[in-house]
């Protein structure tokens, strides 16, 4: 969805997007299905030098592969969200420097062509940020062994956890102070 710059009013714009089932899959191999479409409402505000401030709710439930056992689990997103738009010709006055330090508020800007504001890149992007990076079914999930490939239960193959490799390192002794 995309929203031109001069269609926000002074006072501002009220708006709701809804991502495709199928556009929201492809943000992440650990994404098994989608149980409620990534939809947000946002609300558009135009700020000094063609900036809009976009501040809302983005909401969507999804089932993850656990990163370990591949088993599947629900993941809720509900989550609120700041971001001011940036023209690009902005960062341009910033290009010619050497060094630009960033302060906490430079963390949410979207740039923009100056023309029209990208609503579904913004809200693909949010929720690449939000989805964890390894989900886990549970904190103690044991993975698969690499002897046996058992995951549920103890190993029966009576592998240890230690691998040959650092064997000569089991007879350290640390020393603390």
């Amino acid at each position: 969805m995309k929203i031109f710059r001069e269609e926000i009013p002074a006072q501002g714009l009220e708006t709701a997007f809804t991502l495709a089932p199928e556009q929201a899959k492809k943000l992440s191999p650990l994404i098994a299905g989608v149980e409620e479409a990534p939809s947000f409402s946002l609300r558009l505000q135009p700020i000094r030098d063609n900036m809009v401030r976009a501040d809302g709710i983005i909401k969507a439930r999804f089932t993850l592969y656990c990163s370990r056992c591949l088993k599947e689990n629900p993941f809720a997103v509900n989550s609120k969200i700041e971001v001011v738009f940036h023209p690009h010709y902005l960062y341009a006055r910033c290009a010619g420097k050497e060094e630009v330090m960033l302060g906490p508020e430079d963390l949410e800007v979207y740039f923009y062509d100056g023309v029209e504001l990208d609503l579904a890149a913004l809200l693909r992007s949010e929720l690449e940020l939000l989805l964890p990076l390894a989900p886990l079914c549970r904190p103690p999930c044991r993975s698969l062994c690499p002897s046996c490939g058992a995951f549920e239960g103890a190993c029966a193959c009576g592998q240890k956890g230690t691998d040959p490799r650092f064997s000569r390192l089991a007879g350290l002794k640390i020393e603390n102070d």
